[in-house]
């Protein structure tokens, strides 16, 4: 019976959605765009079907990932006017109303100039 009880358990657990609005802090481990910031807060639109997920930041487009249990990455690009954004975001859901960001980044590219912003952070879901 245990196990019985362990195996709906986990696949009730797999079924958690964690769609909605999140409100991000973002806190920069490195800098190389000169942005001058330590945290940033950031309004994320998170939709999840099934293991999909689709992330919208706030003045980016969608990230594209995958959800693996609780743990997530996406990645994606997009560009403005000659200015192109790209990056990816990994992190944890530690509930269905809370998550956790690490090895994160975002690396922009206009002309010849690069630069990129790496990130932790936290999350709550609005």
């Amino acid at each position: 019976i245990q196990e019985e009880n362990a195996a709906v358990l986990a696949a009730l657990r797999s079924r958690a959605n964690y769609s909605g609005v999140w409100n991000l802090t973002l806190s920069v481990k490195r800098d190389t765009c000169g942005l001058g910031i330590s945290t940033l807060p950031v309004q994320a639109i998170l939709l999840q079907k099934g293991k999909t997920l689709k992330i919208t930041l706030s003045g980016i487009k969608t990230f594209k990932g995958k959800l693996n249990g609780k743990k997530f990455s996406a990645s994606g690009s997009h560009t403005v006017s000659t200015t192109r954004i790209s990056g990816a975001i990994a992190g944890k859901f530690n509930t269905t109303r809370t998550l956790s960001l690490g090895g994160s980044r975002l690396g922009v590219k206009s002309g010849s100039s690069r630069c990129a912003v790496t990130f932790n952070g936290s999350g709550a879901k609005a």
